[in-house]
């Protein structure tokens, strides 16, 4: 089967369609996958183990709708001045120990960093951003302050080189789910490893499968 290569690493096609299938349901079983590949299982472990190798994979995540939980999404991007490479690593640093930003990121172009905050309240998100003005507002200079009100999530399309795939949206919504602890300690079980077994998940959490 003819390979591409995707960076230093070749995929085939089967490799293409693993890494879509898991893209959007990554708790699917082994024997699921194997039979949508047209492969064995032990061909599709042998693949799901290579890209993880290889760092194709570096790790299963979940979409959690926060927007259900009552929460809202805002991002902030900004760009920096006067400074040198040790203050920017310092801002960097600054963001990835703030707990609220879920996400953050350094680019080139308009902005330097970023990052993405969930929020049950706007004035948190103002409250969040006067913290870090407050700390490094003099090497601040432009910045870009959003909030959405859906976020759309596309599978990875471009793998396979068609255009219609599923959509994932995290819109605002009314309908807001309580949970409880359990549910909690559930979900940051699966924000680390989305692919855990139940019974992993369940040794984890301190309960039973069931």
């Amino acid at each position: 089967m003819a390979r591409e290569k995707f960076g230093d690493v070749k995929l085939d096609l089967r490799d293409k369609k693993l890494l879509f299938e898991l893209d959007f349901d990554a708790r699917q079983s082994i024997s699921q996958l194997a039979k949508k590949l047209g492969l064995s299982k032990q061909g599709v472990e042998y693949k799901l183990q290579r890209l993880m190798k290889e760092e194709v994979i570096l790790g299963f995540h979940p979409v959690i709708n926060m927007s259900k939980l009552g929460y809202t999404y805002c991002r902030l991007a900004f760009s920096i001045k006067n400074t040198d490479t040790k203050k920017e690593k310092e801002i960097l640093n600054y963001l990835k120990k703030e707990s609220k930003f879920y996400w953050i990121f350094s680019t080139q172009g308009i902005y330097d960093f970023g990052g993405a905050i969930w929020v049950k309240k706007i004035s948190d998100f103002e409250e969040e951003i006067q913290k870090l003005y407050s700390k490094f507002g003099e090497f601040i200079d432009s910045k870009n302050e959003t909030i959405s009100t859906d976020v759309v999530y596309f599978q990875t399309r471009y793998l396979l080189g068609i255009n219609k795939t599923k959509e994932l949206h995290t819109d605002e919504t009314s309908e807001i789910i309580e949970i409880d602890f359990l549910d909690k300690e559930i979900l940051k079980v699966l924000s680390k490893d989305a692919r855990m077994p139940l019974v992993g998940i369940s040794e984890k959490v301190n309960s039973t499968p069931k």
